[in-house]
């Protein structure tokens, strides 16, 4: 039925009230594939609830389209009856963790009409008095998808950088929070390129206070951030930027000098099938570090390796971007000394 009602798309908007009358009743069913085709269903059917779609006053109400906010009204009055009850009863959490089952599962496959709104991340806040481990999994992966997914427009892109730059600087904040930042930062970049793109240099001054971090997740899941970002040119990478990342990792500071190495195995790691002009000396500037202790030891060591897989099939045409002494440093690290043996 959803199949067939997808051909017809806008023109059936009757008809899409009309499945979703069915699946109201059907949202706590106990078997998984059918909770997850009714959020399919239900995803499909708020496709057309646009924030700027115009419906003439003079249409019938039947012929409406289905409006999201109405839906999640109806889902969540159907979840504060067992949020009153979830800490009695067993039987209780179990169907809270179906009910939220169809939540997810809309939410997942309606990504492209959410915007910025705190009110239906707040519904899921509330499993902090929940004691089910698995309901409060599944609601904060919900939290985390369902907040980076959301589009961002000009007018609150100020607030959720704010956000970022005061949880990115503060000391007393655990470490978990700081690593689920930047995972949210990464899809939400991502989803909304082009507003972000004059926010950049705010931007830029979050992750590099991220990177120098104190916490060693911190800093390792920046880098990867960071690495995506240059990959996609959203940052440009110059030489006065490779010569700040050498300077962090002269210092004698441990995480200071960490930080200066992974983001250049960022910087090498963001050119994966190419050799841009400024590969080579990024490259020479993390071969230096070879020999320190870990964690920047390990760090090298996996920069070099991800750089040689996927370089070495076209390695006949990337060598000549490098001169003989540069060569020279690179086989010796990157051929393992029992080849010689």
């Amino acid at each position: 039925l959803q199949g067939a009602l997808n051909q017809c798309e806008w023109r059936v908007t009757e008809l899409w009230s009309r499945l979703m009358k069915l699946c109201e009743p059907a949202m706590m069913e106990s078997y998984q594939n059918m909770r997850e085709r009714i959020g399919s269903c239900i995803a499909t059917i708020v496709w057309f609830d646009l924030a700027d779609l115009y419906v003439d006053p003079q249409v019938p109400k039947k012929f409406h389209p289905p409006r999201l906010a109405n839906i999640m009204a109806d889902i969540n009055s159907m979840m504060e009856i067992l949020w009153s009850e979830v800490a009695e009863a067993k039987r209780t959490e179990e169907e809270c963790m179906e009910t939220d089952g169809t939540h997810e599962h809309t939410s997942n496959n309606n990504t492209n009409n959410h915007n910025s709104s705190s009110d239906e991340e707040g519904d899921r806040k509330k499993v902090r008095g929940v004691n089910d481990e698995e309901l409060k999994k599944s609601c904060r992966y919900q939290l985390r998808q369902g907040m980076s997914q959301t589009m961002i427009t000009s007018a609150n892109v100020s607030m959720v950088i704010s956000g970022a730059r005061e949880l990115a600087s503060s000391s007393s904040c655990w470490w978990k929070a700081k690593v689920s930042l930047l995972k949210y930062l990464q899809v939400a970049i991502f989803s909304n390129l082009f507003v972000f793109l004059e926010h950049r240099p705010a931007l830029k001054q979050i992750f590099f206070a991220l990177l120098l971090d104190e916490r060693l997740e911190v800093r390792e899941t920046a880098a990867e951030s960071i690495s995506g970002l240059l990959h996609c040119h959203f940052f440009d990478v110059d030489d006065s930027l490779i010569k700040k990342f050498c300077s962090w990792s002269r210092a004698e500071n441990g995480p200071k000098r960490h930080a200066g190495v992974l983001a250049l195995s960022a910087v090498v790691q963001a050119y994966p099938y190419t050799v841009p002009p400024i590969l080579p000396n990024a490259l020479m500037q993390l071969c230096r570090h070879a020999t320190d202790k870990q964690p920047m030891q390990g760090t090298v060591k996996k920069a070099l390796s991800e750089f040689k897989r996927t370089h070495q099939d076209c390695w006949h045409e990337h060598k000549t971007q490098f001169s003989e002494d540069q060569l020279a440093i690179l086989t010796d690290l990157l051929v393992s000394p029992n080849y010689y043996v």
